[in-house]
């Protein structure tokens, strides 16, 4: 009986104390409760972005939120999801044979499991993909239409990413691409200036530079090893000759984006002056690409780009006297003049 009194008074005692600290909370401000508030959200943002404790769910693939690592987290802000890249093959002027080439070993295989699976070592679906060749010729853009024909994500990295000024923190960073990739999967891991990241190894590289090299290759190899994975690496370069040999291996498909040829460089034009053409009558339009065209030579995609902004803002002069344009049907039609001024300013950036 003692034993029962004793167990009711503890009770009391406990739903005295309970009640007693319900009356102190209700009488604290409220204004402290959303400053202890505001200090524990802070403490958890600098626990992650300081310390690399702990992970952040975000929103990278389908909507869906995926949870990231700190190091994750500064990569992924170069995460494109599949259903925003807007380039298509047929968005890309001319390179018909780098095209085809992609599709064939790169597209359909991907597409047909089935086919190139996992059993036959004789047909295996690619894990890397060099394409090199001078600057603004393309590279980029075949890497984005590529993520979208596949249907994949698209991880674009640059290798200022990669390197931080603290020590451990470049291979953390290397690392993170490919666990990141194995997240958002299937993705397309592009390289830019892959020459700059994973050159030829010298005695002149600094231990950082040749730890987060071998990191990259092992974490690629690991990859490759596991069936159930579908990323593909694909490198950018206009040296490839720098490349470390170990690197080359790894890319078994290497495919040279060269300057367009004359019927390229019409394809191109075609596509980046789609708006102003069409005011054109269908002949009218073509005597001008074709007179452009054949003025172009040694052109890359890049620099017709930029000749026909120059040629659009010459066009835009005439009427910027008489005040303000109502619509674009108010411009002057675009001619040739306007492409004879401008490639007197804007040449070809490369020799080839």
């Amino acid at each position: 009986m003692s034993a029962m009194v004793a167990r009711s008074a503890i009770l009391d005692l406990l739903k005295n104390a309970l009640l007693a600290l319900t009356d102190q909370v209700k009488r604290v401000p409220f204004f402290i409760w959303l400053y202890l508030g505001g200090l524990a959200l802070l403490y958890r943002q600098l626990r992650f972005e300081v310390l690399g404790y702990g992970t952040k769910r975000k929103s990278l693939k389908d909507g869906k939120a995926v949870s990231l690592t700190r190091e994750e987290n500064l990569i992924a802000a170069s995460v494109i999801d599949a259903k925003a890249l807007k380039q298509t093959f047929d968005d890309v002027g001319g390179l018909e044979e780098v095209k085809e080439a992609l599709k064939m070993h790169v597209v359909w295989p991907m597409h047909n499991p089935q086919v190139f699976g996992t059993d036959d070592e004789m047909r295996t679906q690619p894990k890397g993909v060099l394409l090199y060749g001078p600057p603004g010729t393309g590279k980029t853009m075949l890497a984005r239409a590529l993520a979208k024909e596949l249907g994949h994500s698209f991880l674009d990295i640059s290798p200022e990413q990669l390197f931080a000024k603290w020590v451990g923190e470049s291979e953390k960073l290397v690392s993170a691409i490919f666990s990141l990739a194995g997240k958002i999967q299937p993705c397309v891991v592009f390289v830019d200036e892959i020459d700059s990241l994973l050159g030829a190894r010298s005695m002149q590289d600094n231990a950082v530079y040749t730890h987060a090299k071998t990191i990259f290759m092992t974490k690629w190899d690991g990859l490759q090893s596991d069936g159930r994975q579908s990323v593909i690496v694909v490198g950018a370069t206009n040296r490839e000759h720098s490349l470390d040999e170990a690197i080359l291996r790894r890319l078994p498909l290497r495919l040279r984006v060269g300057p367009p040829n004359i019927e390229a460089r019409s394809q191109i034009l075609n596509l980046q002056l789609k708006s102003e053409l069409s005011r054109l009558d269908s002949l009218a339009a073509a005597r001008l690409v074709s007179w452009i065209a054949e003025r172009t030579e040694g052109y890359s995609g890049s620099d017709l780009k930029e000749l026909s902004k120059v040629a659009l803002t010459i066009q835009l002069r005439s009427v910027v006297k008489t005040g303000t344009i109502a619509s674009k049907d108010d411009l002057p039609l675009l001619t040739t003049s306007h492409f004879s001024e401008a490639l007197g300013k804007i040449g070809a950036s490369s020799s080839f």
